[in-house]
């Protein structure tokens, strides 16, 4: 997508975003315009980082300056684990929507519309990340890979992993969900279980097939669910659940900035 299409989807967002009303989540001016605003500074900073990726310099890489607790995973690679990487985090991805086909239309356009902000936040931070950091995958560690690896500009990308941080935001933001009893009795216990096999399941895979170390699905992990869990809770209006949290303070800042 376009850095003009991203913004012109952001605009039209926040003008149809005011004119909801769903009794779960509330969403309105004070709140949408700084996110809003925000996914687009962040979304413009992501494009450019992305322009200046370049693939890994075959000659300098050594398994010795790898983070301690990362270097095992080196050399890794198995491209079927890591398409069944992309089938995890799909479904990590929909429990939301397949919650929200439990919920009444009254309270779906809000909801929609806030988990839609999760991931636009969530995927501008992704691409921000690699772009400044440019770490080498572990599969570009492997002997064989070398010739391959320095023409490969998505080798360069593995901090932070995208699809650990999605799978996470979108458990986070189902699990939410489910403490809040926005979804019937009955659908709460498998989407928490669900969730969590998926999103961990997810970050499992992408260390296995060599994509990602140790620490970027950390980091994904920690970025997504900070992103699902704070958007979904700036937006509740606080019915439903019995001992609610306050929100994280750091992040609420950031978002509201």
């Amino acid at each position: 997508m376009s850095r003009r299409h991203t913004g012109s989807f952001l605009g039209i967002l926040l003008v149809m975003l005011p004119a909801f009303s769903g009794t779960r989540y509330r969403t309105g001016p004070e709140k949408e315009i700084p996110v809003v605003f925000g996914a687009l500074a962040l979304t413009g900073a992501a494009f450019q980082a992305q322009s200046n990726i370049r693939p890994p310099d075959t000659l300098k890489l050594n398994r010795g300056s790898i983070f301690l607790p990362d270097r095992w995973a080196a050399g890794l690679e198995n491209p079927f684990l890591a398409r069944l990487s992309d089938g995890t985090a799909a479904g990590s991805l929909i429990l939301p929507l397949i919650a929200f086909s439990q919920v009444s239309r009254k309270e779906l356009p809000d909801g929609l519309a806030v988990y839609l902000e999760a991931l636009v936040l969530t995927r501008a931070a992704v691409y921000l990340c690699k772009g400044v950091f440019q770490r080498p995958r572990p599969y570009a560690y492997s002997p064989g890979r070398r010739s391959s690896v320095s023409l490969d500009r998505d080798a360069a990308q593995s901090f932070f992993s995208g699809h650990t941080a999605v799978a996470f935001c979108g458990a986070v933001f189902a699990t939410r969900m489910a403490r809040t009893r926005m979804v019937p009795e009955g659908w709460r216990d498998p989407l928490l279980h669900a969730g969590l096999a998926m999103c961990i399941g997810t970050a499992c895979l992408r260390v296995a097939s060599g994509k990602h170390f140790p620490t970027d699905v950390l980091a994904g992990a920690a970025a997504g669910s900070l992103i699902g869990w704070s958007l979904s809770r700036m937006h509740e209006t606080g019915v439903g659940e019995s001992s609610g949290m306050p929100p994280l303070p750091v992040l609420q800042m950031q978002i509201r900035f």
